[in-house]
């Protein structure tokens, strides 16, 4: 299982779910296991403190600029600030990628580098579960694709 799908797969278990003993001390034991193992991802996974602060100069400069709501909060679209002064926010934006290039090419190889990590397979094993021990609406068909294919879900008979 590579570290994407763990992350898949704690994110999946985060949600607010019970169900009969079997699945609670799955649940438990699943989540208790995945922990670790995100904590190691997340500390890998940082990126160093200049491209956090030009990051956070970025963000200032899209609140600067973006179109405001009627409690003069930025509006934001698609995970996207609506920009409503485009010619002053470019020549900002590209002032201050100037000022960070080394950062940004820094972090680009360094998001490589993330890619290439959460690829990457681990020995974890999680325990297994079968079907009729998972609460009726606990998933959604995606969410159990997600379970059938890291090989979690076990039949009757298996």
């Amino acid at each position: 299982m590579n570290r994407k799908k763990i992350i898949q797969l704690f994110e999946l278990l985060q949600k607010n779910i019970s169900g009969n003993i079997k699945f609670n001390y799955w649940l438990a034991k699943t989540r208790t296991k995945l922990k670790g193992e995100i904590e190691a991802i997340k500390e890998a996974i940082k990126y160093d403190d200049d491209f956090i602060k030009y990051q956070n100069e970025r963000i200032a400069l899209c609140e600067k600029y973006a179109k405001k709501d009627k409690e003069g909060n930025p509006i934001i679209k698609n995970n996207n600030f609506i920009i409503d002064n485009e010619k002053d926010f470019e020549k900002e934006i590209e002032a201050l990628k100037q000022k960070y290039s080394e950062t940004i090419k820094k972090a680009e190889e360094r998001t490589k580098e993330i890619e290439q990590f959460l690829e990457t397979t681990t020995d974890t094993q999680i325990p297994q579960i079968n079907i009729n021990d998972i609460p009726d609406n606990a998933f959604s068909p995606e969410e159990i694709e997600l379970l059938i294919e890291l090989n979690i879900i076990t039949e009757n008979g298996e």
